[in-house]
């Protein structure tokens, strides 16, 4: 029997400690893009040219996805490298020749990191897909050769996930506006607590993502504030820590609670989760399904895209109280925060009575590993940043069959306009509903059998 259990007095400590211990600050250099090998993909493309004041670089997405016709960059990337270019050319030349380097937080794909590559860089992020983007543009060939010059060894990159709080000396940071602002806070507070009074601290982002309420966050955690003219629907924060704003001791996550009916009791999640604050629609309609209906004969759980882990929580103890047997399950996400939080959960709700085994992942989905499972349930994302799309769910409904067992189920729910059962029909070739309200619907899916998952994931 294994399970887990923690003390509520470290429910935190805990969370930010084995986070930290999974993700810690880790280097990455030109030898090492040059060995690193890309994922393998009939999706992978040569990428688009971004020209810019510090030269043209390759991006690429991260996913790739095939026809991808959004590119890796926007605006503001232009508009702050134009910036810095213009106006910190000396501040730059120190860095190069100094042990200081940038802190670039939010780097969506990669376009920033790639392009400041040489002068040092802290990459600073809540996504591991994100950050898998930053390793996979630096490792173009097309980018390389731009930095084979470097003969300095301390321009690496660095990448710090959002559980962690940096540290070193930065003599710039720059800041992408984030979809919530709550992590916007987050990081704010954390990052007035470690940089020197002559750091330059500079925000961007398109307008319709920045408002007066952006621009007072930055004056209420760091101080003096002031924005740019807009420029192709893009704008730049100017910020300067003033002496009555400066923190003295490092920021933890802040957690949000709420109360949750169905496992009766208190759900947390940290800034960049997904409905923080209460139980969203499509979980509660999952939710609904797993207490009404007949559960797979599982074994093995995975509660994929997990976010605060509620949808897995309520598996396993489910099946745990139908006296099903011991019990493993995994949690996977691609932000750290939501990892963090499905610890946290696991540890209020899960104990050793419900003989469950519990594993924590921050990774793309399951491109990091081999293991078979008996269900797998989803809430699958269908934004990518500020854009709604269905291609990361659908990538996911086709990992999930490789990954089942013969007869394993995929759970999944959603928005009736996003149509996931015509996708699992063309993967599974089968699908039935479970639950519908007036706006989500919950569909499974059985892998019937091994050939025909063979030839129907590669349709």
């Amino acid at each position: 029997m294994a399970f887990l259990v923690i003390m509520p007095s470290v429910l935190q400590r805990h969370s930010l400690s084995k986070l930290a211990a999974n993700s810690k600050q880790t280097e990455f250099t030109l030898s090492d893009a040059m060995n690193e090998s890309i994922r393998p993909s009939s999706t992978q493309s040569t990428g688009e040219i971004f020209r810019n004041a510090f030269g043209d670089f390759k991006l690429r997405r991260w996913p790739l996805v095939r026809r991808d016709k959004l590119q890796a960059w926007d605006a503001s990337d232009e508009l702050i490298l134009q910036h810095l270019s213009d106006n910190y050319k000396t501040r730059l030349q120190q860095l190069e020749s100094s042990a200081q380097r940038i802190l670039i937080v939010n780097d969506a794909f990669g376009a920033l990191s790639t392009c400041l590559y040489q002068y040092g860089v802290c990459n600073w992020s809540d996504s591991k897909i994100s950050q898998m983007a930053v390793q996979n543009n630096i490792n173009q060939p097309y980018n390389i050769s731009r930095h084979v010059s470097l003969t300095n060894q301390k321009n690496k990159l660095s990448l710090l996930s959002s559980t962690s709080i940096p540290n070193g000396d930065y003599g710039i940071a720059l800041i992408k506006i984030p979809k919530t602002s709550a992590l916007l806070k987050q990081q704010l507070l954390s990052i007035k607590t470690l940089i020197k009074d002559d750091c330059v601290i500079i925000g961007a982002g398109m307008t319709k993502h920045i408002h007066n309420s952006t621009l007072k966050l930055f004056s209420d955690v760091l101080g003096t504030t002031k924005s740019s003219l807009a420029k192709k629907k893009a704008r730049l924060i100017f910020s300067q820590i003033d002496d009555s704003t400066k923190g003295d001791k490092p920021v933890q996550l802040e957690p949000y609670s709420y109360y949750c009916k169905e496992l009766e009791g208190t759900l947390t999640s940290y800034a960049n989760g997904f409905s923080k604050n209460n139980l969203d629609l499509g979980t509660r309609a999952m939710l609904t399904a797993i207490k009404n209906n007949r559960l797979p004969e599982a074994k093995r759980l995975l509660d994929l895209a997990c976010g605060n882990g509620v949808l897995g929580i309520c598996a396993a103890k489910t099946l745990s109280d139908n006296g099903k047997g011991e019990i493993s399950i995994d949690f996977i996400d691609e932000s750290y925060m939501a990892v963090a939080a499905s610890q946290t959960n696991c540890s209020q709700f899960i104990s050793s009575k419900h003989s469950c085994k519990v594993n924590f992942i921050v990774e793309d989905g399951l491109s990091h590993t081999e293991k078979k499972y008996d269900w797998i349930i989803c809430n699958p994302p269908f934004h990518r940043g500020n854009t709604i799309e269905t291609q990361t769910a659908k990538r996911l409904f086709r990992d999930s069959h490789r990954h089942l067992e013969n007869n394993g189920e995929l759970w999944i729910v959603g928005n009736h306009h996003l149509k996931y059962h015509q996708a699992l029909e063309k993967i599974f070739s089968n699908y039935r509903l479970i639950f519908s309200d007036h706006r989500f619907s919950v569909i499974a899916a059985k892998k019937i059998n091994q050939d025909e998952g063979e030839s129907t994931s590669n349709n």
